[in-house]
């Protein structure tokens, strides 16, 4: 006796790239944060949403199966880079941190409603914010402005919903072969 797979009569073409899409969507997000985060926008200090975070935290609640602990960490390692930071490598040391940890979390954010989700990626953020500002401070001896990372914390953790509405729809994509 033979299994017939149920098949949707129209799909989406990432729906049916098979195991290609898991690695599809996280990268092409992530990919996509990093270039946004290099915008500048006069009158406003640059990166200040931190995009490449907001999308690997997203991911790392949603779908961790999507996104492996390699893949943060060079999305993160390129984020150092492109920024221009002097600490190559905080960020993705971060970024591993606090997506290991959301990663185990996996079925509560499932669970909880999103308001709360947001509350818990909000410090989070603050978090994973706060550690670049104490590394900096630590291993360059240049403290930042305390105004300077909690607006950046603030307006990232103001922009997750964003994130959400954009991803989601991605985050609920069925691949099938």
């Amino acid at each position: 006796m033979s299994i017939v797979r149920y098949r949707p009569k129209s799909t989406a073409w990432w729906q049916v790239l098979g195991d290609a899409g898991f690695w599809l969507m996280p990268i092409a997000s992530i990919t996509a944060a990093l270039l946004l985060s290099l915008i500048y926008i006069p009158g406003m200090p640059p990166l200040v949403i931190h995009w490449p975070a907001l999308v690997m935290i997203y991911w790392a609640c949603y779908r961790p199966e999507w996104q492996p602990t390699g893949l943060v960490f060079i999305f993160a390692l390129l984020c150092d880079l492109l920024s221009g930071t002097p600490l190559i490598g905080i960020t993705a040391l971060i970024a591993v941190f606090m997506t290991t940890i959301l990663r185990s979390q996996n079925n509560l954010f499932l669970a909880l409603p999103f308001w709360m989700d947001w509350i818990i990626v909000s410090i989070c953020i603050f978090v994973w914010r706060g550690f670049e500002a104490l590394a900096q401070g630590l291993f360059i001896g240049t403290w930042p402005h305390a105004a300077m990372w909690f607006t950046s914390a603030f307006v990232s953790a103001l922009a997750f919903p964003l994130v959400a509405i954009i991803l989601s729809p991605l985050r609920r994509a069925a691949f099938r072969f």
